[in-house]
């Protein structure tokens, strides 16, 4: 556990490889997930591969201690969550963040630039310009769920149903025994940090000269290529695209995801 402030902590998922430590990778989870998300495919894989790795969630989520409504909880908020454990690293550091992870990360290189953080991998990630194409495609499919999420500031309605959150986060072809092993244990999320990946807290589109890989899955039905192409294209990164919808990292083939983030972090 690492302390932010007197008596608010952040629940950290710590896993040490048994040879000597190649570095450390810290996973930021995206929107309704928290530190578990990592723990059956790439906390162990990153691990066995020599890498310390460090699975965060923010303040509200998972086990971390909340602080005030989640529903308030601003994207500042966790990036200092984040800041509050790499700060106290002594290795080399690498950044993974899934969707509004791969966000944070964009926002987090800015606002605490370091010597420590030699790479980062944004997979699925929100983009620069923000979530407004996700949205879209949520109303696209489920315009009702989403005005109740606009009523109510929350986002229960959006994935009230494992059928609701299959169709919006994972490929058509995922197998149901994932889906009733992941979505019963997604929370809500904070819809001020919603507005903040909407409009009010986007992230300069460059990040100087730092070196950057993006993963897009070719089956993601929020984040679409194009969207991620051009965030590449302002970040002067390559974007890679691979086999899998939003949730690439949980589905099949997320091993050659690893591999590929593997490849870029240790060469």
């Amino acid at each position: 556990m690492f302390s932010v402030a007197p008596k608010m902590f952040i629940e950290t998922i710590h896993t040490k490889p048994s040879s000597p430590s190649k570095g450390t990778i810290v996973l930021l989870h995206g929107v309704c997930f928290g530190a578990w998300y990592w723990e059956n495919n790439f906390q162990p894989w990153f691990t066995e591969h020599g890498y310390d790795v460090i699975a965060i969630s923010y303040r509200n989520h998972g086990g971390s201690e909340s602080k005030g409504s989640l529903r308030w909880r601003t994207i500042n908020e966790y990036i200092e969550d984040v800041h509050s454990v790499v700060s106290k690293l002594e290795t080399d550091v690498y950044l993974i963040g899934h969707s509004m992870g791969g966000f944070i990360v964009q926002h987090y290189l800015q606002k605490h630039p370091s010597a420590k953080i030699k790479k980062a991998v944004l997979l699925c990630s929100v983009p620069a310009s923000g979530i407004s194409g996700a949205t879209w495609q949520v109303i696209k499919a489920y315009p009702f769920s989403f005005l109740q999420a606009l009523f109510t500031f929350s986002f229960k309605p959006v994935f009230n149903s494992k059928a609701k959150a299959k169709k919006l986060m994972f490929a058509p072809s995922v197998s149901d025994a994932l889906i009733d092993e992941v979505v019963p244990k997604m929370q809500d999320e904070s819809f001020r940090a919603y507005l903040d990946m909407m409009l009010l807290h986007l992230p300069k589109k460059k990040v100087s000269s730092f070196p950057l890989l993006m993963i897009g899955g070719e089956e993601d039905f929020l984040i679409h290529k194009l969207s991620l192409k051009k965030n590449a294209q302002q970040l002067g990164t390559e974007l890679v695209m691979m086999k899998g919808g939003h949730n690439i990292n949980l589905e099949k083939g997320w091993d050659a995801v690893a591999l590929r983030i593997e490849d870029f972090i240790a060469h």
